[in-house]
């Protein structure tokens, strides 16, 4: 698999050099986790709420185990620092940016 993943927030672009796919809780899929720093086979960012999450950038999306091209999934997007968490989620991605 190759291909680059940009996420700019502000004026600045984080660099997305580290990932994981772990177990989704969906026994069927597993949970594709990108980010700045901070995301090992032990890290799972699908949670609504959690004052544990670890600081730094996140791209994360669920998808079937099963091989294939899927175009639908949705993609939830995170910054979180010490004193902030802010979360966002497209319902389908989108190669235009708004």
């Amino acid at each position: 698999m190759e291909g680059t993943i940009t996420m700019q927030y502000g004026d600045s672009a984080p660099m997305m050099v580290v990932g994981a796919a772990v177990q989704h809780e969906n026994a069927d899929d597993m949970l594709v986790q990108i980010g700045s720093d901070n995301v090992d086979c032990d890290t799972y960012l699908d949670v609504f709420f959690d004052l544990s999450a670890p600081s730094g950038h996140f791209v994360y999306f669920a998808v079937p185990k099963l091989p294939g091209a899927y175009d639908q999934q949705s993609v939830s997007v995170d910054r979180n620092t010490n004193r902030d968490f802010r979360s966002y989620e497209s319902l389908a991605p989108s190669s235009s940016t708004p």
